[in-house]
């Protein structure tokens, strides 16, 4: 809200309407003409940044789910490097996974294909919590999850929902 405010501080709202890159506009009217190259190397770098989290936390977490105790994955993705203590093998999968996709070369293609796979996520994650609920034993782990009915999770509910709604959303502006 207060980059919004700041925007119309120094751009016309009819102008950042029409604008296909707002932000650009208004650093362009408070920095000048050298703001293009300032906010592309800092959208360069943030961009980057993101990227190498994103696939560091990916292959930890397959990592992760594949150690004996879980078995959701394959045990060989489990392996750590004998010297460097990383998980190489999972490494490697994402690794493998995300080199086509860098390969596309339309960044708006694969923007829409990660945006497509967190909702999955969301997804998968929001029916897991239903489910859970229902399955096996109750426990106390001292966590309560708002709004509730019995065991039924209204939250979890409504993010399913919500991220159902948005696949749906996207898919009809990607096919029409």
């Amino acid at each position: 809200m207060l980059v919004r405010l700041s925007e119309l501080g120094l751009v016309d709202w009819q102008v950042l309407g029409e604008s296909p890159a707002p932000l650009a506009e208004v650093a362009l009217a408070g920095w000048g003409e050298g703001a293009f190259v300032v906010l592309s190397a800092i959208a360069l770098f943030a961009t980057a940044n993101t990227v190498l989290i994103v696939l560091i936390s990916t292959s930890r977490v397959v990592y992760g789910v594949s150690k004996e105790e879980y078995n959701s994955f394959p045990s060989v993705f489990a392996r750590v490097h004998s010297n460097r203590k990383t998980p190489y093998v999972a490494v490697l999968l994402v690794a493998a996974v995300t080199i086509p996709f860098a390969l596309v070369g339309d960044l708006g293609f694969v923007a829409g294909l990660a945006n497509l796979a967190l909702l999955a996520v969301f997804i998968i994650v929001n029916l897991s919590l239903l489910k859970l609920r229902y399955a096996g034993e109750p426990r106390d782990s001292g966590y309560r999850a708002p709004l509730n009915i019995g065991y039924f999770s209204i939250t979890a509910l409504v993010g399913l929902v919500s991220s159902l709604g948005l696949i749906t959303f996207y898919l009809f502006q990607v096919l029409l």
